[in-house]
């Protein structure tokens, strides 16, 4: 367990923004054997369902050798035949399921015409083959029960399509923007603590200071000032998520490397479906909003955006990468939906991946961004356009954006629909999701370019500095 504040302090003589700690959270290893999306029917009474995940493999099986290779790719290991074939074994059940209750309710109206016509003489014939149909049923109940557990736990685990976009195994390079940093570097943290910018003790917890402070308001004030010109709208979320809505949109939330996990809850009925920290600006908090949540089609697109904290845990060897590797964050997050049609999604995606490369070219610094392979996609990533600046000291790219289209997966998943007006139909929505910009990332990427640090503090590019804030 460990404990991680969040608290916010300006002070005006030296704009001194401060994190320290308010809030518990427990790393918890969950049992891999329970799912807070998909509860068997065996286990119905012992907790509480709040959706059922639209599940169709049959397009997924369609095409085996796609999937299969999409597995590989992503560095997945899954027998994907076996799959198959449980898949099928498993809708042979679920038919003859069905065909017993039907024969079951069949019989049910025959005993109860035979009663008022007054016929006796049949009706224990009836009632017997009643109970032999009820005791078939219940055995068959068990094994479906098992081997649905089995095969939709392991489908749900299945990534999404790859885009046709998405390269194979190397990253690619779509645009590239300025000159890569050739001078001397030094680290961030060390030039941060030298200019009086930045005070950092480990990956939950630091504090900017002075510029430091005053460039993470100015920048994310630009973004949302930007955002807002271009048709996004503010939007306010919860910092926390529950389990459900984190494997809904494809994490692991058993995984304590994945997600922040409260303490153990009372309620035994909810033991399952635990409480995450995720913070407000982050995919699952706008996820949690849309589940089982059916918007009209003439309002499509949506595009919003929300700029807040974001928590996950540290990677291995967090001391060594400093801002580019802390628990909580200061992002903007945008949040897309489009109808169900692939050339809507893409457009959209281009359109906002047109609107952030406008953004980081007005802020002059060096970036790129690549599509990134499979093997680098979470699960619920088709496509992925990472904007990277350029670490002196590292001598890498470090990601401090990125756009992702999801198409119907996440919808899937938690019952996200828009319904035509006129007809009344319903399909999924296809979501396109990202972080548009993260302040430590970025900040620890300028603090290690020497020459953007002056004697007066950090410099601030002119588009932000005109921000109100920074006449402060």
């Amino acid at each position: 367990m460990f404990v991680f504040n969040t608290m916010f302090v300006l002070k005006h003589a030296g704009f001194h923004l401060q994190r320290q700690a308010i809030l518990s959270i427990g790393i918890v290893k969950l049992k891999h054997s329970s799912s807070a999306l998909f509860v068997t029917g065996e286990k119905a009474n012992q907790t509480v369902s709040i959706l059922t995940p639209y599940v169709d493999m049959n397009d997924h099986f369609q095409d085996i050798p796609r999937l299969e290779r999409n597995i590989s790719l992503r560095g997945m290991k899954l027998n994907v035949t076996q799959l198959s074939e449980q898949w099928q074994i498993l809708q042979n059940l679920v038919s003859d399921k069905l065909s017993l209750e039907e024969r079951r309710n069949e019989i049910a109206e025959r005993i109860k015409e035979l009663k008022k016509m007054g016929i006796t003489n049949d009706m224990e014939k009836y009632r017997i083959q009643g109970k032999v149909l009820r005791n078939e049923l219940k055995t068959l109940m068990k094994t479906l029960w098992s081997l649905e557990e089995n095969v939709i736990l392991k489908a749900l685990k299945l990534p999404n399509v790859l885009n046709p976009h998405t390269p194979d195994n190397l990253e690619k390079v779509v645009s590239e923007y300025g000159e890569v940093y050739k001078g001397i570097s030094v680290d961030h943290i060390v030039n941060g603590k030298k200019g009086s910018l930045l005070e950092y003790l480990s990956p939950m917890h630091y504090y900017f200071k002075g510029a430091a402070a005053l460039y993470e308001m100015c920048i994310l004030s630009f973004f949302a000032d930007e955002l807002k010109n271009n048709n996004f709208l503010p939007f306010s979320n919860a910092d926390f998520s529950r389990s459900i809505v984190v494997e809904g949109v494809g994490m692991d939330y058993h995984n304590p490397q994945s997600v922040f996990t409260l303490k153990e809850v009372t309620d035994s009925l909810y033991s399952h479906n635990r409480e995450h920290l995720v913070g407000g600006a982050s995919l699952f908090s706008f996820c949690a909003f849309h589940a089982k949540h059916v918007i009209q089609s003439e309002f499509l697109p949506v595009r919003y955006f929300s700029i807040g904290n974001q928590y996950k845990p540290a990677r291995n060897k967090s001391h060594e990468m400093g801002l580019f590797n802390v628990c909580q964050s200061s992002v903007v997050e945008i949040f897309l939906v489009v109808p169900d049609c692939y050339d809507a999604m893409m457009a959209e995606f281009h359109r906002t991946l047109d609107l952030l490369t406008r953004l980081y070219k007005q802020l002059g610094y060096h970036f790129r961004i690549v599509y990134l392979p499979p093997l680098e996609l979470k699960p619920w990533e088709s496509l992925r356009a990472s904007i990277q600046l350029f670490s002196p000291c590292l001598q890498s790219y470090i990601e401090v954006g990125h756009l992702s289209t999801c198409d119907t997966y996440i919808s899937k998943r938690l019952l996200m629909y828009y319904e035509n007006v006129a007809s009344h139909e319903r399909k999924f929505v296809r979501i396109l999701s990202g972080t548009a910009l993260s302040v430590p990332i970025i900040l620890g990427c300028v603090l290690e370019s020497e020459p953007l640090v002056s004697t007066n503090g950090l410099k601030i590019p002119n588009p932000i500095s005109k921000n109100v804030f920074c006449t402060l």
